[in-house]
């Protein structure tokens, strides 16, 4: 390996198990008071090393210097310090800063995530970075600051013209009105006992699950052009790009895959963190933005369809294809999945580059997962077109052009399902979603919507055509 991650272990030391104590202690109090990060924790190797000044993850592993963690952390900091750690793979920068500065992007990372460590009772190190520090520095940052996110942040302070190698941040240190604590946090005080007790002997406590990754603390040497890539400005610990086994940060579709996984592991952890009432309503809007913003739409339609294994008899269905034939049979069908309904919205609103796209995973979708029957009905104000297919594998893409192109109305879809009296097990409607919605119907509907409009009932995702 010839990455970061390569270097951090060519200093690895064993600290001897009084420091190991120290580590498995602050990581069950992080658990213990907030599970969601204390999972993350949990999920990472701990590794022992004197490469860096400080501590640092790439999502797979916990970097500390024994020293640092030892000696220049009380007890209450060693908390706030592991926390930080945990929240920057839980916000995934280690998988998310692609070819961002990578000392800007660290320092918009900092500083979200220390005002939610704030906010959260944790103490920091005194030089972390914050809101204060980086205004102290001549940055213009007019929103309040629960209101950045780590993109909007490191847009702001990139686009202020400020040169990566003023290293920004390496002032007073200010934070974001409470000298790094605010012990107001239900179980966040008087928490951190004995460094010597109630520990495994030696034991790292980690399993290594999770992704590893650079957010812009540290990423990249090459991007740093000679600096030291594991500097540590507010002395809170780095993040370091994930790499592969070569040592390369992760890229396409290894990336994609890494963030997928990360975010199932995300959203279980943030629901067995709710379920004890221990989930800060920060994280969980995070965790809800999160969904969207990673879960790729196509994963979310397919997961839409019950993609169940096995075939049943419905004694209430015939079998179509048979009765043609003069058999009156029970019809086989597979389980979630039987006829697909497929509503398009041939108004403008909707274009034939969406409208191609959705087809186009529709068609590989329904026969993967062996829909009985596919019906497209293509409609504006009326219903212009009707396509059925018996086998998915047919469906043929429509000039939208020649259906419709007038206003917009839903209920005639629905209207066809109810007079044709369609067995319909599940029901895609392509559209912007700017009409008034029918009454619910029995049976699932999905809206794949074209703006960022939400319908009312059922189930919506934006369907992204660009890629």
């Amino acid at each position: 390996m010839s990455g970061l991650v390569a270097k951090l272990k060519s200093g690895i030391v064993d600290p001897g198990a009084a420091i190991k104590r120290m580590v498995v202690i602050s990581k069950i109090k992080v658990l213990v008071t907030h599970p969601f990060t204390g999972c993350r924790l949990l999920r990472m190797k701990v590794l022992y090393t004197t490469a860096l000044s400080t501590c640092g993850v790439d999502g797979t592993h916990l970097f500390v210097n024994p020293d640092y963690f030892s000696k220049t952390l009380d007890k209450p900091k060693r908390k706030g310090v592991l926390w930080h750690e945990g929240a920057h793979v839980w916000m995934m920068h280690h998988l998310r800063r692609g070819d961002r500065d990578p000392h800007f992007y660290n320092l918009a990372g900092d500083g979200v995530i220390n005002y939610h460590a704030i906010k959260e009772g944790f103490e920091l190190p005194e030089n972390h970075i914050s809101f204060a520090s980086l205004r102290a520095q001549g940055y213009d940052l007019p929103l309040k600051d629960g209101e950045y996110t780590t993109d909007s942040l490191y847009d702001a302070l990139i686009a202020q013209g400020k040169n990566p190698g003023d290293q920004p941040g390496k002032n007073d240190g200010g934070d974001d009105g409470d000298d790094g604590k605010t012990g107001d946090q239900p179980g966040e005080t008087g928490d951190d006992g004995d460094d010597g007790e109630d520990s495994d002997d030696g034991d790292t406590g980690e399993t290594g699950d999770g992704e590893g990754a650079d957010t812009g603390e540290t990423s990249g040497g090459e991007d740093n052009q000679g600096e030291d890539p594991f500097e540590d400005v507010g002395g809170t610990g780095i993040v370091i790009d994930a790499e592969d086994d070569d040592g390369e940060s992760l890229k396409g579709t290894e990336l994609a895959q890494a963030q997928r996984e990360l975010a199932g592991e995300i959203f279980n952890d943030a629901q067995n963190a709710k379920s004890r009432g221990k989930l800060p309503g920060s994280i969980a809007e995070y965790v809800d933005s999160l969904r969207d913003a990673v879960i790729d739409w196509r994963e979310k339609l397919a997961r839409f369809f019950n993609r169940g294994s096995d075939f049943r008899s419905d004694p209430n269905r015939i079998d179509k294809k048979a009765a043609r034939r003069g058999l009156f049979l029970s019809r086989r069908v597979k389980e979630g999945t039987g006829t697909v309904v497929v509503g398009v919205d041939t108004s403008a609103s909707v274009s034939q580059r969406e409208y191609k796209v959705l087809m186009a995973e529709l068609k590989a979708i329904c026969t993967e997962a062996g829909a009985q029957e596919v019906v497209v009905l293509y409609a504006d104000t009326s219903i212009r077109h009707v396509d059925i297919f018996e086998d998915p594998s047919e469906i043929e893409e429509r000039d939208l052009g020649r259906y419709g192109g007038g206003g917009t109305d839903f209920q005639p879809v629905f209207d066809y399902v109810y007079e044709n009296e369609v067995e319909v097990d599940t029901l895609v409607y392509l559209t912007d979603l700017e009409c008034r919605l029918p009454e619910e119907p029995d049976y699932p509907v999905l809206w794949v919507s074209t703006t960022d409009a939400v319908a009312s009932w059922g189930e919506t995702i934006k369907l992204d055509s660009t890629g």
